[in-house]
């Protein structure tokens, strides 16, 4: 069920009576992000729901991007469907990371306020790491977080400082008597660390789960891209970034043979989810043709790289986390405490 622009969800004073309310947000549609609101559309759609209410709150071009969850989720009873506003996206996207995290919290907040909701569930910790320090909603939360610090190398100053930084944020977090469970994927370890270190329950392991992937029909890649059909195509699809090993892909191009490259198709399929990354990738990418007397176009017909966003009805735009740039030596623990005064002081806290 969709709900119409304008139109304040619980308006209704039965509906609202009827049960629980449930908030699902996530505004990223790239990589496996769109895979866990297809699961949980799929999930919802097969099970009796009964009297409880599940809001969607998702990315603009959700429903354009993945029209086949969009139906699914029209046909689902008591499921409604709200898509967040373009200039709400570009909020989240023009600024830094804390900021964005900020902004983001904030739109989470508007929906389930607007739609009365009991639960949140935030689909990436991201949308609540900062806020989940200080705010206190009349809703409980649960969340995934992706890149738990637990593994993190502990080399280096600066990854000393990334750690702690993420290690302090959490251990905040979680004394927040709102945020009610994190998720971990895949990964019952830092689960079990996590929850001794911080003196918790609230860390649960949740496997990642594997999408069941419907072919297009009569779609063939090497028509679509115009690559010889001679050629062994190699696939990078979904975000593209340095956090994916993107960088290194270009750049192993030019360790390839000369009877290699007559051989092969590296097919880049995707957005960067940081604009200036996209374009490094699309110059480093021009630069690894010309050494290697490739031909110019982006989108190849028969040399080595191909690069497209439409394969799929993929049209990627998805936020990631960039770390943030603290760089000190490290030396003492006041260093560490005047990285986290460097935030507050720029969330003007």
């Amino acid at each position: 069920m969709v709900i119409p622009k304008g139109k304040r969800i619980g308006s209704n004073r039965n509906r609202i009576e009827m049960g629980t309310k449930k908030l699902i947000f996530h505004i990223a549609i790239t990589g496996h992000h769109s895979e866990y609101i297809d699961h949980l559309v799929d999930y919802l759609s097969k099970k009796e729901v009964g009297a409880t209410q599940y809001f969607f709150v998702v990315h603009p071009e959700f429903a354009k991007s993945f029209p086949m969850i969009y139906e699914k989720a029209k046909r689902t009873e008591n499921l409604y469907w709200q898509q967040i506003e373009s200039e709400e996206l570009n909020k989240v996207k023009s600024t830094s990371m804390v900021r964005s995290s900020w902004i983001e919290y904030n739109i989470m907040n508007r929906y389930a306020l607007k739609n009365e909701v009991d639960y949140v569930f935030l689909l990436n910790f991201h949308t609540i790491k900062y806020a989940g320090i200080f705010v206190r909603p009349n809703y409980t939360m649960k969340s995934i977080s992706f890149l738990q610090f637990h593994r993190m190398q502990r080399k280096t100053a600066g990854e000393h400082l990334d750690f702690y930084k993420r290690y302090f944020i959490m251990k905040w977090c979680c004394r927040n008597p709102k945020l009610k469970t994190i998720f971990i994927l895949n990964d019952q370890e830092t689960v079990d660390f996590m929850n001794k270190e911080f003196d918790t329950t609230s860390f649960k392991m949740l496997p990642d789960p594997i999408p069941k992937i419907e072919p297009l029909q009569n779609f063939d890649i090497f028509t679509h891209y115009r690559i010889d059909h001679n050629r062994k195509i190699f696939l990078h699809i979904g975000s593209l970034g340095l956090r994916k090993g993107t960088d290194e892909v270009i750049e192993a191009a030019e360790h390839l043979s000369s009877a290699n490259q007559e051989q092969v198709a590296i097919l880049l399929v995707g957005e960067a989810n940081v604009p200036s990354d996209q374009k490094l990738f699309a110059e480093n990418i021009e630069i690894v043709k010309s050494r290697l007397n490739f031909k110019s176009k982006i989108r190849g017909a028969t040399d080595a790289f191909a690069v497209g966003t439409d394969v799929a009805d993929v049209t990627p735009v998805q936020m990631f986390e960039k770390k943030l740039e603290l760089q000190s030596g490290l030396e003492n623990t006041e260093e560490l405490k005047n990285a986290f005064r460097e935030i507050l002081q720029e969330l003007g806290l």
